[in-house]
């Protein structure tokens, strides 16, 4: 590898003399390039931009666009400086616009108006560097267009033909320099000139050059000005010495690591018997010593394996990186991210170039990188339990592999090519959904895979039932369809030890209210009156069939068909009298992490007497607030109910002395831990037999204690037919009869019901 100083500056495209350490920081630069002859934006126009900062010197190319404008952000510069905007009008004349860089003005807008060619396919232009007291001139070519030919004219009657020529003048002065290009098929020529100035050249000068592969073995190569000298001596900088303008040497990297090689040259004049000697230094690093060491780390993307971004770890003042990934991609930047075409197997390697204080180091550091693969299609299936709509599934793909096509069958005949699609069934039943994914990449085969699962989806049914107002159909009190009160029927899946909000309906007509096309499962139901009602004030709200409290209602299993008997009883708040006292306080939620109840607020706060019949309900203010006011002396029972969540009543005592109850604390419980769920009546009451019925109605029931119960017989006018007392012996069972006999046809209400306590049971018979 040639580390001549020049050499460096071919490679890199800038000059990269002397080396400032500054404050580094983004400039960008852009603007507009319009003819001035047809008033418009001109496209595809060549804009030179040239920074210069801290003695480096960047140049960029670059083009308007379509609309005739050119920008360029992100160039990094090492302190303040200057930068140069250039362009060439019809006639090849360049425009210059410059402007000052510092880290307070980083933003350059440089606009030009000129004329332009637009059958000119081409623009010479070239940039060249001197060096003090140097007869070497370094020419670089920034032509822009289409053309492969040049013609250097250096001025001093020499010429080349190359397109970055290096040219040695013999004597000082200013040289016009001319640079033609033109294209084989003459669709193009143009030509740039410019004086150029060489000064400072003695009467003898040299320098020197080397070439090494691996910073041990050097073969160095002296030039002399005049050529060649008569004498070449060289220092090599470990105790060694030679001679000659070209010599070789090798080095010892554990003894030297840094090394000053001196060139000196003499020349004799026999004419006049003058002598001239000149000497050249130049420090370099043996073994890459502590110059520069190139290294690096990399990280694959966790979101696309073939992804990967590099990060350079190297040492030394590096001003030139390349990036070389093993698939035929490069990158000059620092920290590249680079995407690999596949899987394989790819040596990735970074070449450095440093330049400290002259000193100029190189050094390469390689990396096999190895890019594995497989494909594996797995996917998940969640049934859609919130818009209502039956049999919809949510398809969620979580194949490994990242694949860029999917295909799914559903089983029923329909496909979908969506990475995660919803797909709804018209029917329930078994289905085989498969999943077939695909990855594909350049240079290899496709990959694909497939998975396939047993799909049973649910059966749905229709779930309704009949309210009523302590055992009248609600709606029915005047023995018509008088709408007086409007419901809300709540529907809840029960699960083994939850409760979840599934529906909810709003319903008036008739008393009776309907869920279509509900998921098979386990169900309660509760209804409570809207506040719009007339009876609001009178009814509590209730499960099914008759309770107060979720904990103590019927679950309603919904399998293998609809059920339209799903019947409610809204417990009649019992009368109390007004008096002095008060009790007030709050509810709290106390749960784990995963269930948490934000809305304190609509919670049913109940007032009830010792035998728990209900008195009065509040329901709880943003913060969780209640407050019962006037109510006469006694002692009460409160009971916070939330559907799914636990609780137990706390007792008060209001007394002549202590009339005024504050600050109870109720708490609603995520799990019943801790909570004595109130004990109910929990009687066995089968359907009613036969239906419709003849003459005697049949009843089986069977109760866990002793117990007296009513047997009762309405119109649905709310008219008593027929009632009947029984006493029922703890875990006996028993079957009875109520002679229907005497009744006209028609439909008609049982009920059982225990004296002073509670409805147990609501049914409907035909006679």
């Amino acid at each position: 590898m040639k580390h001549a100083v020049y050499i460096i500056y071919l490679l890199l495209g800038l000059h990269l003399s002397t080396v400032s350490i500054g404050q580094e920081f983004p400039i960008s630069v852009g603007g507009i390039v319009m003819d001035t002859v047809t008033g418009t934006l001109v496209q595809d126009h060549f804009v030179l931009i040239e920074t210069m900062a801290a003695g480096t010197t960047q140049v960029f190319d670059l083009f308007t666009d379509e609309q005739g404008y050119y920008f360029m952000d992100s160039i990094f510069v090492n302190g303040s400086g200057t930068i140069t905007a250039t362009t060439f009008d019809c006639f090849g004349i360049p425009h210059i616009q410059q402007d000052i860089i510092s880290p307070v003005n980083t933003d350059f807008i440089f606009d030009f108006f000129i004329c332009v060619d637009s059958t000119q396919n081409c623009v010479s232009f070239f940039s060249y560097e001197t060096y003090p007291g140097s007869p070497e001139v370094f020419f670089f070519d920034l032509s822009s267009g289409f053309y492969d030919n040049w013609f250097w004219d250096f001025g001093d009657g020499t010429t080349s033909f190359e397109p970055n020529p290096v040219h040695l003048y013999n004597s000082p002065g200013d040289y016009e320099v001319c640079l033609t290009i033109w294209s084989s098929d003459t669709l193009c020529e143009d030509t740039y000139c410019t004086l150029v100035e060489v000064s400072g050249v003695f009467d003898c000068m040299n320098w020197f050059w080397y070439d090494t592969w691996n910073m041990i073995d050097f073969t160095f190569i002296a030039e002399s000005f005049p050529a060649p000298a008569d004498y070449y001596f060289w220092d090599l900088g470990d105790g060694n010495t030679a001679s000659g303008p070209d010599v070789s040497h090798s080095y010892d990297p554990l003894i030297n690591d840094l090394v000053l090689v001196t060139l000196e040259t003499y020349h004799y004049d026999p004419v006049s018997g003058d002598t001239c000697m000149a000497v050249y230094e130049e420090w370099l690093w043996v073994g890459n010593g502590t110059g520069c060491t190139a290294d690096f780390i990399y990280e694959a993307d966790t979101a696309n394996f073939l992804d990967y971004s590099f990060t350079s770890t190297s040492s030394g003042l590096i001003m030139y990186y390349l990036w070389e990934f093993g698939d035929g991609g490069f990158s000059e930047e620092q920290n590249p991210e680079h995407s690999f075409p596949g899987p394989g197997i790819y040596e990735t390697c970074l070449t450095i170039f440093s330049d400290s204080m002259g000193i100029i180091c190189s050094d390469m550091h390689c990396e096999t990188i190895t890019i594995d693969y497989a494909l594996f299609a797995e996917f998940s299936i969640v049934l859609d339990t919130i818009s209502g709509q039956p049999n919809t599934f949510y398809l969620q793909d979580n194949s490994i592999g990242n694949p860029d096509s999917w295909f799914w069958d559903f089983g029923d005949g329909n496909t979908s090519i969506e990475q995660n699609p919803v797909h709804q069934y018209e029917n329930s039943g078994n289905y085989e959904v498969c999943l077939e994914v695909s990855r594909t990449f350049p240079i290899l085969p496709g990959y694909n895979d497939i998975s396939c699962i047993n799909l049973e989806t649910p059966e749905y049914y229709d779930l309704g039932g009949q309210v009523f107002l302590d055992g009248i159909p609600m709606n029915n009190f005047n023995g018509d369809t008088t709408v007086v009160d409007t419901g809300m029927a709540y529907l809840y899946r029960k699960y083994d030890n939850y409760v979840v909000p599934a529906d909810t309906q709003l319903f008036y007509q008739f008393g009776y209210y309907w869920f279509a096309q509900v998921r098979e499962g386990d169900y309660i139901v509760k209804v409570a009156l809207t506040d719009q009602s007339m009876n609001y004030f009178d009814y509590t709200p209730a499960y099914h069939e008759h309770s107060l409290f979720w904990t103590n209602s019927n679950t309603v299993s919904l399998f293998g068909s609809d059920n339209y008997t799903v019947n409610v009883n809204l417990y009649p708040f019992e009368d109390l009298l007004t008096g002095p006292g008060n009790i007030s306080g709050f509810v709290a939620y106390q749960g784990s992490e995963n269930q948490v109840l934000n809305n304190l607020s609509g919670i049913e706060v109940f007032l009830l007497n010792e035998e728990y019949s209900p008195l009065s309900i509040e329901y709880t203010d943003d913060n969780g607030q209640f407050n019962f006011t006037d109510l006469p002396l006694g002692t009460y029972l409160l009971y916070a109910e939330e559907t799914g969540y636990f609780t137990e009543a706390v007792t008060i005592e209001l007394s002549e002395g202590n009339n005024a109850v504050t600050g109870i604390h109720l708490v609603i419980y995520e799990e019943a831990l801790g909570v004595k769920q109130q004990e109910y009546h929990k009687i066995s009451i089968g359907p009613a037999y036969p239906n419709p019925v003849d003459d005697l109605l049949w009843l089986d029931l069977k109760s866990p204690e002793n117990n007296i119960i009513i047997i009762e017989v309405y119109s649905l006018m709310g008219q008593k037919m027929l009632e009947k007392s029984l006493t029922l012996t703890a875990d006996q069972a028993l079957t009875t009869n109520i002679n229907t006999e005497n009744i006209v046809s028609g439909t008609y209400l049982l009920t059982v019901s225990i004296p002073g306590k509670s409805l147990l049971s609501i049914q409907k018979f035909i006679k």
